[in-house]
């Protein structure tokens, strides 16, 4: 029964030395098909490191390029978030009137509470 024991001694040598890299989770460059472009790209340890550190889960579905260029689209051609905010803001009173210069229908109704302040005209 000896030539056993030795054998599962070394069995459990190598559990541990297996454990132990699992334990530390070594990063490795990840291979991705980008779904835009269908190109392989590389999702590098580096960028791995930067999503855990952020706390963004999952992978990144497309490559360098098209990342950019969908933030591109996202942002309607530079300018970024302050576009965006100025944007929202005229879009609001579209619709009723010449984007706000239309005549107030509250005050038609005589109930407009903006009186001066109201961006709509009083006639």
């Amino acid at each position: 029964g000896g030539y056993e024991e030795e054998a599962s001694k070394k069995e459990a040598k190598k559990a541990d030395a297996g454990a132990k890299d699992d334990g530390e989770e070594e990063w490795k460059d990840i291979t991705i098909n980008c779904v835009d472009c269908s190109q392989d790209f590389e999702f590098t340890v580096g960028e791995q490191e930067f999503f855990y550190n952020k706390g963004i889960e999952g992978q990144p579905k497309r490559c360098k390029d098209c990342r950019w260029a969908k933030k591109q689209r996202n942002e309607e051609g530079g300018g970024g978030g302050k576009s965006k905010g100025k944007g929202k803001g005229k879009g609001k009173g579209k619709g009723k009137g010449d984007g706000g210069q239309g005549v107030c229908y509250k005050f038609k109704e005589g109930n407009c509470s903006f009186g001066d302040s109201c961006r709509f005209k009083h006639e």
